[in-house]
C-alpha cells in the first residue's frame, strides 16, 4: 500500500513511558517527499520538535530531536507501524527510545 503523509496533521492519542514529553496536547505537522517522511511538532511539554524518517512498507524509522519547556534538547529514535483507522485515517503506533536520557515508551498518534 502507498501511504501519503504530506500535509497531514496528527495528534497524540496516548503516550506511555517514563519522562514522555509528547502528550495529547502535542500536534504533528507532517510532510513527505518520496519515502522521506518528516514533521515539526509542538505542544504539551515540547516547545519544538523535529521528526525525520524513512518509510519502508508499512513502517517508518524515525530520528527525533526536541526542545522541552525547560529549554533542554533531547533526542531519540522510534519505529512506527502504520495502520488505517475504521474511518480511513492514518494511525502511527510508535515505539520510541531516548538517546540523550533513559527511557522507552509506546505512543499512538492519529491523523486529524
Amino acid at each position: 500500500m502507498n501511504y501519503n503523509f504530506d500535509n497531514k496533521v496528527f495528534r497524540v492519542v496516548r503516550n506511555d513511558g517514563p519522562d514522555a514529553e509528547v502528550n495529547e496536547e502535542t500536534v504533528f505537522y507532517f510532510k513527505q517527499t518520496g519515502n522521506i517522511v518528516h514533521a515539526d511538532y509542538t505542544g504539551g511539554r515540547v516547545k519544538l520538535g523535529k521528526f525525520i524518517g524513512i518509510l519502508t512498507g508499512n513502517e517508518i524509522s524515525f530520528k527525533y530531536h526536541q526542545v522541552n519547556l525547560n529549554d533542554e534538547l533531547h533526542s531519540g529514535h522510534s519505529r512506527d507501524l502504520i495502520e488505517i483507522t475504521d474511518c480511513g485515517k492514518l494511525r502511527l503506533i510508535d515505539e520510541w527510545e531516548w538517546e540523550t536520557k533513559q527511557g522507552t515508551g509506546y505512543c499512538v498518534m492519529e491523523e486529524v
